[in-house]
């Protein structure tokens, strides 16, 4: 995973895989990487992954799962429910994440139906 906006920070960081619109309706997968710590820190077994979907409006929680490990390089996936047409707030968070407890980074999508 590769730094995309602004600075790279010098402390622990996520790095999602999440593109600015999905289809309404649809599953779709989000991936994270814990970034900025040591191979150890990213893969220790301790270490939990959440992604939670709000509202981007209201802040009201839609729906939240436990990331999957997907191998020994510290990177996470999931599975997003279908949702309703609107816009979003993606949050995913590590916690339990050696020397810095939790690491937290949001974006914005959009579901979108087409005709």
């Amino acid at each position: 995973m590769e730094w995309v906006r602004g600075d790279q920070p010098d402390r622990a960081w996520l790095g999602l895989d999440l593109d600015d619109g999905y289809l309404a309706r649809q599953p779709f997968d989000i991936g994270a990487t814990l970034l900025g710590v040591p191979a150890e820190a990213s893969t220790d077994p301790g270490v939990a992954v959440w992604v939670t979907v709000r509202y981007a409006r209201s802040g009201e929680r839609v729906q939240q799962h436990r990331m999957s490990s997907t191998n020994d390089s510290g990177e996470w996936t999931a599975t997003v429910d279908p949702l309703a047409p609107g816009a979003y707030r993606i949050v995913v968070e590590a916690v339990n994440v050696p020397g810095c407890d939790k690491v937290t980074c949001s974006d914005i999508l959009a579901a979108v139906d087409v005709p």
